[in-house]
């Protein structure tokens, strides 16, 4: 979890914030039906995903941010989970969590929120309205009272936060919202008690978004369609992991298989895995490929795209339960 900050100007901060971030201590809040026509830059799969984030993360919608190509360098480090505070002159106005930075840069949505093409580098956001002086930020990390940002964007070293009174980046975030926030539209909804739970939803919201890009990192290298069947509507496919995240399974695409939610759900509970060797699949109990819906009786294409090591895995879990190969 990273912390990244970016000098706006209050001549451009009163013009540009109030169409994506929010003003007079109201947030502005986008939901993705308004936005899918504007991405026409952006794969089906990735909008897929944020509809998804919309769903489980943001049900009362988000902010958005378009950063300059020239601030792609800092940026390129930038993940879901991490958080963006805008500099309006001499306070910080906004502190958003990561929710998702688009993959390429969507020249249309800038066009379309701020009219002009100069921002494409776009950042979904949920966050608040603040009012947290700049003097006191650099004040908090040691960094001189000379240093002025000057139109540029930057990131919080580790070492900075590490030594500062908050010892870690969740801390800081959480205390900076509860003290100086000047948002009262939603905030519950959102972000629930920032004093007591933040840094729970903070580490929330990283799973999610971490769940996000690993659903997109999945589809991207697999193809949007089930492994095991015909079904390709966007909505309905997941990645599945492999090694479960209830086991410690990683985000690795290759400990992942897009399989529609009727089949994510057989996969989970056992009534099929695949032989390591062969990638057939294997059925347990008295369901055949028929009952199961499956139509597919190997994942030969997937050989060198699903790791053989975590089929392994998944398959000693199951194996004993007594399936037979069609």
């Amino acid at each position: 979890m990273a912390i990244f900050y970016q000098h706006i100007g209050r001549q451009l901060w009163a013009r540009d914030a109030p169409r994506s971030i929010g003003a007079d201590g109201e947030l502005r809040r986008f939901m993705m039906i308004g936005l899918e026509k504007y991405l026409p830059e952006i794969a089906n799969a990735e909008i897929s995903n944020l509809k998804m984030l919309e769903n489980e993360v943001a049900p009362t919608g988000f902010q958005i941010w378009g950063l300059p190509s020239g601030a792609q360098t800092v940026v390129s480090r930038m993940t879901n989970g991490d958080f963006l505070m805008l500099l309006e002159s001499e306070k910080f106005a906004y502190v958003g969590q990561v929710l998702h930075k688009l993959s390429v840069p969507s020249w249309t949505l800038s066009n379309h929120i701020w009219n002009e093409q100069s921002f494409p580098i776009i950042v979904f956001l949920q966050g608040q309205l603040i009012n947290y002086d700049w003097s006191e930020f650099k004040d908090n990390f040691g960094i001189s009272p000379n240093y002025n940002l000057r139109g540029r964007t930057a990131s919080l070293s580790l070492a900075r936060i590490t030594d500062s009174k908050f010892g870690d980046e969740e801390r800081f975030i959480a205390d900076i919202m509860a003290k100086y926030s000047v948002s009262f539209q939603g905030v519950e909804a959102d972000f629930r008690l920032f004093d007591e739970v933040a840094t729970g939803h903070f580490r929330t919201v990283k799973e999610r978004t971490g769940q996000s890009k690993f659903r997109s990192d999945v589809l991207s290298k697999q193809g949007a369609k089930c492994a095991v069947c015909d079904f390709c509507v966007p909505e309905g496919l997941d990645a599945a992991h492999v090694a479960p995240k209830s086991a410690l399974g990683s985000n690795d695409p290759r400990n992942g298989l897009v399989l529609c939610a009727l089949h994510h759900r057989l996969f989970d509970r056992g009534l099929f895995y695949f032989d390591p060797e062969t990638f057939d699949v294997v059925v347990n109990g008295v369901w055949s490929l028929t009952d199961l819906g499956i139509v597919h009786n190997s994942i030969k294409r997937l050989r060198h795209i699903v790791h053989e090591s975590a089929l392994s895995w998944n398959a000693e879990q199951y194996r004993n339960a007594g399936g037979f190969v069609f």
